[in-house]
């Protein structure tokens, strides 16, 4: 903070409340002309640190690119940037990195943002927004997006499987294999594997978020198994609420809770 960089303030991207999140897994290989489209459309392209310098290779110029881990070895995401990118970066991130973005040519537009970590940092970042989220990247980047004003998300490369991505770094993690109802086998780490499980809490809370996860994935397979469930929850439901009882056997009573979407 002593840096004393401005800080994300609503809207800093103008938008009609969709945002295209462009991560670093294998599939959005398939969906470059999406993109371009989002672009064209006038909605905003947020890279998510892996994909930065993959879409600029691509032609591809995001309205913005975040960062939020603190590991010193964030820059290797980073050898193209570019004066017409709003790098977003978390105030945990390495002071290396930081300072790549404010004293390394070229100068870039820089906006700071705090993650919520519950490790004391409300005793130091006072009266400022703090940004929830999952354990990744990509899930913190939804809720920034959230703050800013934006509730039709477009998510790519949000494959939370295989351990090689655009951004040319491999995985060295132990890859493990998972199922999604009866879709699999996929292959990921057990940090994937996480991802996946926070996005359904991420869904159940931000409930006014229209989401649509592109490309077959491990990922996109357990949102479409939460949906399944939840509308086969749904028709139980339904069905109860419509079956023929008399008087002598009462009416079933409406649970307190609906089925989360």
């Amino acid at each position: 903070m002593s840096l004393r960089l401005p800080e994300i303030f609503p809207a800093p991207l103008a938008h009609d409340g969709t945002v295209a999140l462009v991560g670093a897994g294998p599939t959005v290989k398939n969906h470059l002309e999406d993109i371009k489209r989002h672009q064209e459309h006038g909605q905003p392209v947020v890279s998510i640190k892996g994909s930065h310098d993959w879409l600029i290779e691509q032609g591809i110029i995001p309205n913005a690119c975040t960062a939020v881990d603190p590991q010193n070895n964030q820059m290797r995401y980073f050898h193209k940037k570019d004066k017409r990118v709003t790098y977003m970066l978390a105030s945990q991130c390495h002071k290396d990195f930081l300072d790549h973005f404010v004293h390394d040519e070229p100068k870039v537009p820089v906006l700071l943002w705090h993650c919520f970590a519950d490790v004391g940092e409300k005793e130091i970042i006072k009266n400022r927004p703090l940004v929830l989220g999952g354990t990744t990247s990509g899930l913190r980047t939804l809720y920034l997006m959230y703050m800013l004003g934006f509730r039709q998300f477009h998510l790519y490369g949000f494959d939370s499987c295989g351990n090689t991505g655009v951004s040319g770094h491999i995985s060295h993690e132990k890859m493990i294999e998972v199922y999604a109802g009866t879709k699999g086998p996929y292959y990921a780490t057990p940090a994937m594997v996480k991802q996946a499980e926070e996005m359904q809490m991420i869904l159940r809370q931000l409930k006014d978020v229209n989401m649509s996860i592109h490309g077959e994935s491990f990922m996109s397979a357990v949102i479409s198994e939460l949906i399944r469930k939840s509308q086969e929850a749904q028709r139980e439901h339904d069905n109860k609420l419509s079956s023929k009882t008399g008087p002598e056997q009462g009416i079933e009573p409406i649970p307190d809770h609906h089925p989360e979407p």
